[in-house]
């Protein structure tokens, strides 16, 4: 039932409501996470990622839950258009469902001064370019947009917990990316984004 799902909400650390009734705010959720979805998918149309797949990958992309229909994941399709694209999907699934309402209802003022929002990117922005000077210094990609686009993507998803992968960073027991760079991508994993958001992890107002 709503309270049920609400109590999944709340129990994310965010127990603040959308709405004064706990049926009106269940039901902005899920029509902020419809419209996210529907948005996502049609993003992925529009880079050229097939209809099947986009379906599938917006879903999972907003759910943060990294499932794809394909071994090789996001990195299957070879397009860094693709893989651009895949990351503001990501993003999406990290900020809390309160704060896309406020966007949603044109308070995009608040969404500036939320504290919790502001770390997400923050820590994404902060994350994205420390794994970038790592392995760009290690010499792993052959550019320097390619080093800045597989970091980019790696430390989203990591963050985000969504798991789509563009790169190998281990393969059986040969370490492909070095210790530095997994441990950063580790500790995005750990910390996850925002809390009422669809993130796993710690969640970053309780780091």
């Amino acid at each position: 039932g709503s309270s049920g799902s609400y109590t999944l909400y709340e129990s994310e650390a965010r127990s603040e409501k959308i709405h004064p009734s706990i049926v009106t705010t269940v039901r902005e959720i899920w029509k902020i996470f419809i419209g996210l979805t529907l948005g996502s998918i049609a993003l992925f149309l529009l880079v050229g990622m097939p209809p099947w797949d986009a379906i599938n990958h917006g879903m999972t992309g907003i759910a943060t839950g990294g499932f794809s229909v394909h071994a090789e994941s996001i990195g299957h399709y070879d397009s860094p258009l693709i893989e651009y694209a895949t990351v503001p999907v990501m993003v999406a699934g990290s900020i809390a469902f309160p704060v896309h309402y406020l966007i949603v209802k044109g308070e995009v003022r608040n969404f500036y001064t939320d504290l919790q929002t502001r770390w997400v990117f923050i820590w994404f922005a902060a994350g994205s370019i420390a794994l970038t000077a790592i392995l760009y210094a290690n010499g792993q990609y052959a550019t320097f947009e390619e080093t800045f686009r597989v970091s980019l993507f790696q430390f989203v998803s990591a963050t985000s917990n969504t798991g789509f992968g563009t790169a190998t960073i281990g393969e059986g027991t040969e370490q492909v990316w070095s210790a530095g760079a997994t441990l950063l991508a580790c500790l995005g994993m750990l910390t996850g984004a925002a809390a009422g958001s669809t993130v796993s992890g710690l969640k970053l107002i309780r780091v």
